[in-house]
Order: C-alpha cells, then sequence, then structure tokens
C-alpha cells in the first residue's frame, strides 16, 4: 500500500500501469531459470519501476532544471527517482520486508531492480 501512494494520477505512469506490468512479468519468470533472489528483485522492479513519475520526460526534466534533474546529473532522472523512492520507502521499519535476508542477498537484490529499472 505505501508504494502504490508513491504513484502520482497521470494517464500512464499510474499503479494501474505498475500492477500490470507486475502481473506481466509474473507470466514471464516462470519460463526463466533466475535464481529466487533474482525473481524477488525483478517483481520488486516491476512494482516501483515508476514510482513517483510525474508524466513528463527525462529530457522535459533537463530542459527545465528541475531539481531531480540536478540531482541526478541529467542521467536517467526519473529512473534513478524511481530508485531512490523505492529505497528511501524500505527505509522505514514499517515497510522494510527485505531486512531478514542477508546482506549479500540485500545488495544483489539492490544491483539487480537498479540495473532493471535504469534499463
Amino acid at each position: 500500500a505505501e508504494m502504490e501512494h508513491t504513484y502520482l494520477d497521470n494517464p500512464y505512469h499510474n499503479s494501474t500501469h505498475a500492477a500490470d506490468v507486475t502481473q506481466a512479468l509474473h507470466l514471464i519468470l516462470g519460463q526463466t531459470c533466475f535464481s529466487e533472489m533474482e525473481q524477488l528483485a525483478s517483481v520488486l522492479a516491476a512494482i516501483c519501476h515508476d514510482a513517483g513519475h510525474p508524466g513528463v520526460t527525462n529530457d522535459f526534466r533537463v530542459m527545465i532544471g528541475d531539481d531531480c534533474a540536478i540531482t541526478y546529473n541529467d542521467r536517467s532522472v526519473n529512473e534513478n527517482m524511481h530508485c531512490a523512492l523505492t529505497y528511501r520507502l524500505l527505509r522505514r521499519d514499517n515497510c522494510n520486508f527485505l531486512s531478514g535476508l542477508t546482506m549479500e542477498q540485500r545488495k544483489l537484490i539492490r544491483k539487480v531492480l537498479i540495473g532493471l529499472v535504469l534499463s
């Protein structure tokens, strides 16, 4: 529920789109040889891949010089923001469902998630 609240009310990059992508990924994952941790990271990436999306392109954000464009040095502004919002949310005690994993597992999930969202 907390992740859903990070999605803004815009015509495409909204929580319904995230659910749609997550459902499609679930079907695809059944046909792969990914490890459980890679599957978890992939599902989490699908859920959060457009979190906080303002409904404008990276180029637009760079052109107007918005705060996130400055923060992320004009590189994959929206995608970096989606990842940052996700990990800020996961820092909350009531949201950190990864806390029971080992440090190595959490590092793998972070690496895969960021790689997927930025790709």
